[in-house]
């Protein structure tokens, strides 16, 4: 009855036998998905798209300890330009952008600079746009020239506080 039984090195090799056809089978099938067929992933990602909305959620009032309210949880919109996206994106569609010349001052030294006509830009690409969505407003073009300049990762707040009506 008692047989003759594997030696306990001999079941350890078979063990670690077992396990390496696994992981060569494992290793098989992932090469076979990823690199053999990698084309077909490929082709679905560029059939994809995206696109990020912001929901803005419900905080409800704020008061201060007298119980004044001091924020109503009114959700409101607001229309901003991200400028050197825009530059960006007018170089990618129309080539080089049109040019403005200004005095500026570089290590303390006055001297005519140039920059891309963001003022331009946005009159001859975005008002008309914002136009056909009854959106177009009055702004300060010497304001934006500024912002522009000095602040060019901070997006430029066209307009503020439109309501979910005129958003939608």
């Amino acid at each position: 009855m008692n047989g003759r039984r594997l030696s306990p090195i001999l079941r350890l090799q078979l063990l670690g036998l077992l396990m390496l056809i696994g992981l060569a089978t494992l290793g098989l099938r992932l090469w076979w998905v990823q690199v053999a067929r990698g084309s077909d992933w490929t082709a679905r990602i560029r059939g994809s798209s995206e696109a990020t909305v912001r929901i803005p959620s419900i905080r409800g009032e704020i008061r201060d300890r007298n119980g004044l309210s001091l924020v109503q949880n009114r959700a409101s919109y607001e229309v901003d330009f991200y400028l050197p996206e825009m530059v960006k994106g007018y170089r990618q569609r129309y080539g080089q952008p049109p040019l403005t010349e200004y005095r500026g001052t570089v290590s303390g030294m006055p001297k005519d600079l140039k920059e891309p006509d963001i003022v331009k830009i946005v009159n001859d690409g975005i008002v008309p746009r914002l136009d056909d969505l009854d959106l177009v407003r009055d702004y300060n073009a010497g304001q934006l020239q500024k912002h522009y300049r000095t602040n060019t990762e901070v997006p430029y707040t066209y307009i503020k506080d439109i309501d979910f009506p005129t958003m939608a």
